[in-house]
């Protein structure tokens, strides 16, 4: 499930843009003949359209959130407390991290987040529990544990990484806040074809 669900973040995240299908298999880490039946699975469910010469476009990226937001899982978050937003940012930033969820949703509008939700390359999760203290109840930083493949696609707002627009969609699908989903690829214009909410 661990391949699948990268060769799907790479297509989400190449959405309405041409892809070789060389690409998949040698970003993937995974075989040519798995990332090939992947793709006509998709081909077949019109979630992709062929393009040019051994290329593919994603044509139908809101049903491949869904498949995604479907199938994820974050898995078990660690929970720590800390005083000072800025201090929390600056000790993140000694990490390679990526907020999301409500926290990048609020960093994307201009906002200072409540609580801080993130991703942290697992190498890094040692640091952060030696600056912030560990608390199950009422955390003001939750941290998701992932790989180097999680970061591959960021965006930078306000000197703060965060997960791409795309990552969200799929972040926050998975979270269930579907009308929260959707009301941010509106406003954000990540659908061509999506005019109300």
């Amino acid at each position: 499930m661990i391949k699948r669900h990268r060769v799907y973040n790479l297509l989400i995240n190449n959405a309405y843009k041409s892809l070789k299908q060389a690409v998949i298999p040698a970003t993937c880490k995974c075989t040519t003949v798995y990332s090939s039946r992947l793709v006509k699975k998709l081909l077949k469910k019109n979630i992709l359209q062929k393009h040019a010469k051994n290329s593919i476009l994603v044509s139908n990226p809101l049903m491949l959130a869904f498949i995604l937001g479907f199938e994820k899982d974050f898995g078990i978050p660690l929970c720590f407390k800390f005083s000072n937003y800025n201090d929390a940012i600056t000790i993140l930033n000694t990490t390679t991290y990526s907020l999301t969820l409500d926290s990048a949703l609020s960093i994307k509008r201009g906002l200072v987040p409540k609580k801080l939700q993130a991703y942290v390359l697992g190498k890094d999760i040692p640091e952060l529990m030696e600056n912030f203290t560990t608390s199950v109840k009422d955390p003001d930083l939750i941290v998701y544990s992932s790989d180097m493949f999680r970061f591959l696609h960021q965006n930078l707002v306000n000197n703060v990484f965060t997960v791409s627009d795309w990552d969200l969609l799929v972040d926050l699908l998975a979270n269930s806040a579907v009308n929260t989903a959707l009301t941010f690829a509106k406003e954000f214009k990540l659908f061509k074809t999506i005019n109300r909410v």
